[in-house]
């Protein structure tokens, strides 16, 4: 028997399409995964650009937003300047002497800032001002190695820790009352720790969380990568920085887009830049379904329907389309 015979026939349409799937599968399996990941990277867009030396900051390290006043906190040394939304200056706070050792500001509680001292290995409440609660929280308890960045969820109560060793995502429950931050009722048994396998070996910078997408990211200065991170670790997203240029990102931080036209509660992500002094806002795209489901769901063949001329007649050698008829129960 003639093997053609046992093979459907296909149109140049199909044998089109069969090309561009073995053309796929040869990029996934010669180059891995992380190369076909590179393909896929979201788009991010840079909405503005402050230039921070005019405003007599050279050398910042960190930055914070304080939702309790709406302004942009930018850390400098022992010093912090306050910008409003739209990037001017409204005033200079003191800070512990202490402040340098930050390794970021992790949020803000009733005006006052949530820092991680990386020396020391404790959370520092910074007040603002004079009424502003001042504390300290040991955290050497939870095994830290090398803190990289620290953001903090008010909603659910979480501190979420990004740790250079793993790399890996410490997750500590926390009580926020009245003010205040403690470490939430046997919190060491209930912390969670989560390895983050797919960033080993990649130097990263800061911590940010968004609480209306319920998504931490962290920057790679090497790819000039901004990674999105799910509240287990897991890598969702990349976007290309590039265009950036070149300079340091000593920080990041989502809070509220500083654009008044846009709806109150669309935020924006901010990053902290020295070499120039800057602060950037980027808005990120929006993770598309289609891509969310084709990259997280199993995909399983379950049947082929052969249409041509050795099952059919008259065969269908060219189909544009298929659907389903629920009254009929068939396709």
């Amino acid at each position: 028997m003639r093997i053609d015979k046992l093979l459907p026939r296909f149109s140049k349409k199909s044998s089109l399409v069969l090309l561009l799937l073995a053309g796929f599968l040869a990029l996934f399996f010669t180059q891995g995964p992380e190369a076909f990941s590179r393909s896929m990277i979201s788009e991010a867009q840079d909405v503005r650009e402050i230039r921070l030396e005019g405003l007599g900051v050279q050398n910042p390290t960190q930055i914070a937003f304080n939702s309790h006043t709406g302004q942009m906190v930018v850390f400098e040394a022992e010093r912090a300047i306050l910008l409003d939304s739209f990037g001017d200056p409204v005033g200079w706070v003191d800070l512990p002497s202490n402040a340098g050792e930050f390794v970021q500001i992790a949020g803000e509680i009733d005006g006052a800032l949530l820092g991680l001292d990386t020396t020391a290995l404790k959370l520092q409440l910074i007040g603002l001002d004079a009424a502003s609660p001042y504390r300290e929280i040991d955290l050497r308890q939870f095994d830290l190695k090398n803190p990289l960045g620290m953001a903090l969820d008010s909603a659910s109560s979480r501190l979420f820790i990004l740790d250079g060793s793993g790399p890996s995502l410490l997750e500590i429950p926390v009580l926020l009352e009245s003010g205040e931050i403690e470490l939430a009722a046997q919190a060491f048994n209930r912390t969670n720790r989560y390895e983050i396998p797919s960033l080993r070996g990649k130097q990263l910078v800061g911590l940010a969380f968004d609480s209306n997408l319920r998504t931490l990211y962290t920057y790679s200065p090497q790819e000039r990568l901004l990674y999105a991170l799910d509240g287990n670790g897991a890598v969702d997203r990349q976007f290309d920085l590039s265009f950036l240029g070149a300079g340091n990102i000593t920080g990041l931080v989502s809070a509220p887009s500083g654009d008044s036209t846009d709806a109150p509660e669309q935020r924006s992500l901010y990053l902290l830049g020295s070499s120039p002094a800057r602060l950037v806002e980027l808005t990120l795209a929006q993770p598309d379904l289609s891509e969310q489901l084709a990259s997280r769901l199993p995909i399983t063949l379950v049947n082929i329907i052969d249409t041509s001329n050795n099952a059919w007649n008259p065969s269908s050698p060219d189909p544009t389309g298929v659907d389903y008829h629920p009254g009929l129960g068939h396709l």
